[in-house]
């Protein structure tokens, strides 16, 4: 007799189950991936604007905007979805921006050709930059995994990212139309204020560093904060009010004023002091240490030093013959470093020359330290 062989009703229901259960989980899966790799994309996609942002306003002096100011209230109004509107109100709440007013990002100028959103085909599909601190938004938002998102506030490693961007953004001061800008956040001697800002017939723009006596500047002329162009007493006034104050004057009376942050200026020169024998005790060589201080703010950032006399024979000499050896600028470019001051010196060597640099580009005067006789050996 033979018997019938096959597959069972029952087995081939639980495999059909089996296999369904198993597609679900790939599909999920992949889904899962491809909702990782959007978020990304849409992540990069707000650095590279915010980057393009701060590279156009650093060649031009101006943002790269093409309309008005818009307030949070008129940007939610193009919003036609409550659902989206709420999720809006959320992120620029997080962004603290909800007081803070919003430009219309000009793509064209930009150079971002392989950006798909923000080409205006509605009025939700723009790029917006806030007033204050340049926080990037997407009005139409992107919806993915149950989720909108209109800028980095919310995306994933987005606090990094912004963290990065922030470090080293340009600062814009807004106010009454008055656009005021400033180059670097970085510490730096020189700081560019870009005014740009159309006046009116009788109008003059003046401005005011670290609230000494005001200057009146040509319309949009920028005006350049440095050594050369500060008095002594602005720069004396700088270590304890580092703000520009920016002006429109309209017979005689201040109409218009906005504040901008100068705390990154550093224009005084470091300054080198005493030397202390910190180890004599080593056959070979001395430790010495220079102490130094900048009250400019930015801090020390390196001294360098040359040897410039040695005891040889019981007799003092010139370690080097060429006298230009030991100016400032070939300190800079061929002397030996130290970042704390600490120095080792061979017991032969009389007198160094040392000269410091602090984070702003500021060099201090070049001074000579003296070994005393009792630390030398002659060689």
């Amino acid at each position: 007799m033979k018997v019938k062989r096959g597959i069972s009703l029952v087995v081939l229901i639980i495999t059909i189950i089996i296999m369904v259960l198993l597609a679900g989980l790939a599909i999920t899966g992949t889904s899962n991936v491809i909702s990782r790799a959007q978020k990304n994309d849409f992540a990069v996609e707000l650095s590279t604007i915010t980057d393009k942002i701060k590279e156009y306003y650093l060649t031009f002096g101006n943002l790269p905007v093409k309309n008005a100011k818009l307030t949070f209230q008129e940007i939610v109004a193009k919003q036609t979805n409550d659902v989206y509107k709420e999720k809006l109100n959320e992120e620029v709440a997080l962004n603290n921006d909800l007081v803070n007013e919003f430009y219309i990002v000009d793509l064209t100028v930009l150079n971002v050709d392989d950006i798909e959103r923000g080409m205006a085909l509605d009025d939700t599909d723009v790029f917006l930059v806030s007033s204050a601190n340049l926080n990037l938004y997407y009005l139409k938002g992107v919806e993915l995994e149950e989720e909108i998102y209109f800028s980095m506030a919310k995306l994933t490693n987005s606090s990094k990212i912004n963290q990065e961007i922030s470090e080293n953004i340009t600062q814009v001061a807004l106010k009454d139309d008055l656009i005021v800008t400033k180059n670097i956040n970085t510490w730096t001697n020189e700081i560019k204020i870009h005014i740009n800002n159309m006046l009116n017939e009788g109008e003059t723009i003046r401005y005011s560093i670290a609230g000494q006596q005001p200057k009146t500047v040509e319309n949009s002329k920028d005006i350049i904060i440095n050594k050369e162009t500060l008095t002594d007493a602005q720069k004396t006034a700088l270590t304890n009010n580092k703000t520009a104050v920016v002006e429109v004057v309209r017979n005689g009376s201040v109409i218009k004023t906005t504040e901008i942050n100068i705390g990154n200026l550093d224009v005084l020169n470091p300054t080198l002091g005493t030397m202390d024998m910190v180890n004599t005790t080593n056959a070979s060589c001395n430790t010495i240490k220079i102490n130094f201080s900048d009250e400019g703010g930015s801090e020390i950032k390196a001294i360098y030093y040359d040897y410039n006399k040695i005891l040889k024979d019981g007799v003092e000499k010139d370690y080097y013959l060429d006298k230009n050896l030991g100016s400032r600028a070939s300190l800079l470019k061929v002397g030996k470093i130290s970042t704390d001051g600490k120095i080792k010196l061979e017991k032969h060597i009389k007198s160094i020359l040392v000269v410091a640099t602090d984070n702003a580009g500021n060099i201090s005067n070049v001074v000579t330290y003296n070994i005393e006789n009792q630390y030398l050996v002659s060689k």
